[in-house]
């Protein structure tokens, strides 16, 4: 066959074979490189992560040591969200914790484009370039609100569909366990994660060709579903509640724009919008201009995350921000519709996805950069905290938006993990016993303690050691100069924003 009697596109797409893998690799090492260049993730929930597992580990390493009279290990032994923690808490005894995630997030980071490119190859889409558009996406929202199980769970959600589609296509044993394994593998990492699992396979069986097997990838999944559900955390269902929202019309605006993948906001606010009105542009056109078979499946599988998305309450029982987890679904299974048929509407394609990496990463590198001055002040202070002692901390959370992340929240979890004090933080620590975290706590009938934060900026008050009562700095520091004028505290350390009381000794 000539070049001249080459079906349109064949040519094109063979000259970007090789190109285009060589471009996604080079984007996931540029993010690589951002995340090791710096000590330590600004992540929400980050710390708390670290320091349930240091505390898990510890109670099992020493049963009787001074963190067993406050905490316990979760006495189930197998429980949504059980992974990561397991793992984090495994590798707890041979790194630092905050080294531990950055592993973990860098093979979060390693396998999103892997897996998203897998499930794009079985629906006839563009692997490599769905895996190239969905780099940009991962630092994301939720990456830096420190929901790593989730995106644990993202990964092994997106691998499991994309297995499903290749069961519907030779249901034979190994695809079937396959199936079956990896949908077990994400109830156990994130039970929203398990749910798009559930709802993806449903929506590609029921757009399946009728002469595929489509009981067979059921049946594979019935046991794990009937499993989930007779292990599904009771404590969980007794405290959920349901607060819906009628604003779909936000939401999909929250899709068009991917507001859902920055973190901080600004300028970097305006970029994903374009990019995501790009995204969503080129998804549409890639479903229209599929055949009738892949069109259905890739409207009955998008379709559905989509109205998800756009129509499910917040559950308080599986986790707050479903709503966000649900747009991240949909944004990376958008990337699957993907697939240009000429030279310059890919190469756009690829210019796009690598100049938004590009000013992503650049947003990120300056705002990290802020982070790690003030945590490094404020860990200069906090490290020469006792037991009894009142920590004061007025650190303004890196990001100029309404749609924010705060890196401060757990901030103080990084004092007792180079205390080992105990810190009764409920996202720490369920009383009476964790549903999905390793740990559960006793708190001692005679402490009374009381902690807040606010949002930019985040100001909080902790004791290392909890041995006393201590009130919360307000906003204007009142109470910061009661406590030092009332000679019962003593200044010990101040840096910057940090600063650092110590109990006197009551007069005689």
């Amino acid at each position: 066959m000539t070049a001249t009697e080459r079906p349109a596109g064949v040519e094109e797409r063979g000259s970007w074979r090789t190109v285009l893998p060589a471009i996604v690799v080079l984007a996931v090492m540029a993010e690589l490189a951002l995340l090791w260049a710096h000590p330590r993730i600004p992540s929400n929930d980050g710390p708390a992560h670290q320091y349930s597992a240091f505390v898990a580990h510890q109670l099992r390493e020493d049963p009787g040591g001074r963190l067993a009279q406050w905490f316990r290990p979760n006495p189930r032994p197998v429980y949504p969200n059980w992974a990561y923690g397991r793992l984090l808490e495994a590798a707890a005894g041979r790194m630092a914790p905050a080294e531990a995630e950055k592993l973990f997030a860098s093979i979060y980071l390693l396998a999103l484009p892997l897996a998203i490119g897998w499930l794009a190859k079985g629906l006839d889409g563009d692997a490599a370039l769905a895996a190239l558009v969905a780099v940009p996406l991962s630092l994301n929202f939720l990456f830096f609100m420190g929901f790593f199980s989730f995106l644990w769970g993202v990964v092994l959600a997106l691998l499991a569909l994309a297995a499903v589609v290749r069961a519907l296509e030779r249901p034979d044993i190994p695809r079937l366990a396959l199936v079956a394994t990896l949908a077990a593998a994400t109830w156990f990492t994130h039970l929203a994660a398990f749910g798009v699992v559930v709802l993806g396979a449903a929506a590609l069986v029921l757009a399946a060709r009728p002469r595929r097997s489509r009981w067979t990838v059921l049946i594979a999944l019935a046991p794990i579903v009937l499993a989930a559900m007779l292990l599904y955390p009771l404590e969980l269902g007794a405290e959920a509640g349901f607060a819906w929202s009628f604003d779909p019309f936000g939401r999909l605006l929250s899709i068009l724009t991917l507001r859902l993948a920055t973190a901080f906001g600004g300028i970097e606010r305006g970029l994903f919008a374009i990019f995501g009105l790009g995204l969503g542009g080129a998804a549409v056109h890639g479903i229209l201009r599929a055949d009738g078979e892949r069109r259905r499946v890739l409207v009955t599988l998008v379709g559905a995350l989509l109205v998800a998305a756009l129509a499910v309450p917040t559950v308080v029982g599986i986790g707050s921000f479903l709503d966000h987890r649900l747009l991240f679904f949909v944004a990376l299974t958008s990337t699957v519709c993907i697939r240009p048929r000429h030279r310059g509407a890919r190469g756009v394609a690829v210019g796009m996805a690598v100049s938004m990496l590009a000013g992503h990463l650049g947003f990120l590198e300056a705002r990290w950069r802020e982070f790690d001055r003030s945590l490094d002040r404020f860990l200069a202070v906090a490290g020469q905290a006792m037991a009894g002692d009142a920590l004061y901390v007025h650190i303004r959370a890196p990001h100029a938006s309404d749609f924010t992340v705060s890196p401060m929240a757990h901030v103080d979890a990084y004092v007792h993990l180079a205390t080992g004090s105990p810190d009764f933080t409920l996202y720490q620590a369920f009383p009476p016993a964790s549903a999905v975290f390793p740990i559960g706590f006793t708190e001692p009938g005679a402490t009374r303690v009381r902690r807040g934060s606010e949002h930019a900026p985040i100001r909080m008050a902790r004791i290392a050691g909890w041995a006393e009562e201590i009130l919360l700095w307000d906003p204007s520091g009142e109470e910061r100069r009661n406590v030092a004028a009332s000679r019962r505290y003593a200044l010990v350390a101040e840096d910057g924003e940090a600063v650092l009381f110590r109990r006197t000794p009551a007069p005689p």
